[in-house]
């Protein structure tokens, strides 16, 4: 084998090895274009994801999602393989816009990790009781520690839905395919997980 450059910036007596995570990232990006739509459809069908059993079913795809997001990262960032992928230049409207989108999903999650700590009253449903605790009361707080980690759980849910949907139509092939279909997808998504 003579020594020329892969895709993924590695030489060829280690193309065996990056060739497999080559696949897995194809598999991963499949699996990940699957359950997009699925959850699309599958989110008002199940009563509107109102029912706890389709909440749970809505956030364990959500949380695959972002499994397969953080290993897709990792593929690309640890083994330097840039797959095609659709990307503006710079100083595109889209990158702006995904630096605001960046910005808020951090702001949200911090919001809700900051309330979940700083709870200002612990409730009992048993006894139906609220005791009262020291908190900061410059920071957002929280009276009821269990709800708002649940809040915090469904954040996290959405945010790996909304990061994975961008990574997928990033790639380039796809991208033709779905961009007729995106506001579609969205309005459905955003309307099964506000709702």
């Amino acid at each position: 084998m003579d020594d020329t450059k892969l895709t993924c910036g590695e030489q060829s007596h280690r193309a065996w090895p990056i060739l497999r995570f080559v696949l897995l990232y194809a598999r991963m990006d499949w699996l990940s274009g699957w359950l997009l739509p699925g959850m699309t459809v599958f989110g008002p069908w199940a009563f509107g994801t109102a029912e706890s059993w389709s909440a749970l079913t809505m956030d364990i795809a959500s949380y695959v999602l972002g499994a397969l997001l953080i290993a897709k990262l990792l593929i690309r960032f640890l083994l330097g393989c840039k797959p095609a992928r659709w990307s503006p230049s710079p100083k595109s409207n889209m990158v702006k816009s995904t630096a605001i989108l960046a910005a808020l999903t951090l702001l949200l999650l911090g919001y809700t990790i900051i309330s979940v700590l700083n709870v200002r009253a612990d409730y009992d449903p048993v006894r139906l009781t609220m005791a009262c605790r020291e908190y900061f009361q410059w920071l957002p707080h929280s009276y009821h520690r269990t709800a708002t980690g649940r809040a915090l759980c469904d954040s996290v849910a959405w945010a790996f839905v909304v990061w994975a949907l961008r990574d997928w139509l990033g790639g380039w092939i796809r991208r033709k395919r779905v961009a007729p279909n995106l506001p579609w997808i969205m309005r459905n998504h955003g309307i099964c997980r506000l709702g």
